[in-house]
């Protein structure tokens, strides 16, 4: 009775291992869009950081002198 029960609860905790996997996460549409709306976001925050260097304007957003 004790192995029986042994082995039902490794074969429950396998099927959750593997249904807890990379299923829907890996969709790789869903990733290449992610990672483009990354790179938009980056090519953004470069422009920014570009245009307050060549104002003058350090990390606290105060002129530089």
């Amino acid at each position: 009775m004790i192995e029986m029960s042994k082995q039902l609860s490794l074969k429950v905790a396998l099927i959750l291992f593997l249904s807890a996997g990379p299923s829907a996460a890996c969709d790789p549409e869903e990733m290449i869009n992610e990672l483009r709306a990354q790179c938009r976001e980056g090519h953004h925050l470069r422009g920014r950081i570009d245009r307050a260097d060549k104002a003058g304007i350090d990390d606290a957003g105060t002129q530089r002198r």
